[in-house]
């Protein structure tokens, strides 16, 4: 029953908490969201205290506690499988996809058993996407640009003469579900944080195994040097 109690009593403490501090995202500020649309929460207005005031007390410490023991797990399989390599170098081969096999079981656990969430990642073919060529352009175009014989720029200029192939996506995220989620899928998946996330503790190291590439927020030739990197 003290188990119990506990659990009630802490999980109330940290809903009264976030609740609050969400209160934000609860307002009907038209204008606020107009100038900020990335922000804003289409699911707020129907949240309901009441039901998560009830998880709260009963099942969201067992999760807390759950993710926990999988971030440490993580910890703990990043650091063997770095032992003898040199972080200041990405992963390659048999290490990388020791990684990244590692991040997906622990990913997928995590998914299902803490967020209650499955995920599932449909392939598709170059056909079905139109080959990229919103974002591309055409194959001419981009052989001419691979060749440095145009600025990319100039590829509007160019009608649709072929088929074009993506090589990478690049994408931003509001919140950490999206890059656990996304390491439970087939793609190899990396990461740009800040420079100074190198240094911090546990998180850096996942971070280097995983192949990120830090950057000096704020540092213009530093984004350049990524870019650079990147291609």
């Amino acid at each position: 029953m003290k188990v119990i109690a506990v659990n009630a009593i802490a999980g109330l403490i940290i809903h009264e908490y976030v609740w609050y501090s969400t209160r934000r995202f609860r307002m009907n500020m038209p204008k606020v969201d107009k100038y900020f649309p990335v922000h804003y929460r289409y699911d707020a207005k129907n949240w309901s205290k009441l039901e998560h005031m009830i998880g709260s007390m009963t099942i969201l410490i067992p999760k807390v506690l759950l993710f926990t023991g999988l971030f440490c797990s993580i910890i703990v399989w990043t650091k063997i499988i770095l032992l003898g390599a040199d972080e200041t170098k990405p992963l390659y081969r048999f290490r990388r996809w020791l990684f990244n096999q590692m991040m997906k079981v622990h990913c997928s656990m995590a998914m299902i058993f803490v967020f209650w969430t499955h995920v599932e990642h449909k392939m598709v073919s170059h056909k079905e996407v139109d080959y990229y060529r919103e974002y591309l352009g055409n194959e001419r175009a981009q052989k001419l640009i691979k060749e440095e014989k145009i600025q990319p720029q100039a590829e509007r200029e160019f009608e649709n003469f072929g088929k074009g192939r993506a090589s990478m996506a690049v994408a931003n995220h509001i919140g950490y579900i999206e890059c656990i989620s996304l390491f439970t899928g087939p793609a190899s998946l990396t990461f740009a944080p800040k420079a100074a996330l190198r240094n911090w503790f546990l998180i850096g190291s996942v971070l280097i195994a995983n192949g990120s590439f830090f950057v000096e927020r704020g540092n213009d030739r530093a984004v350049d040097e990524l870019i650079k990197n990147v291609s």
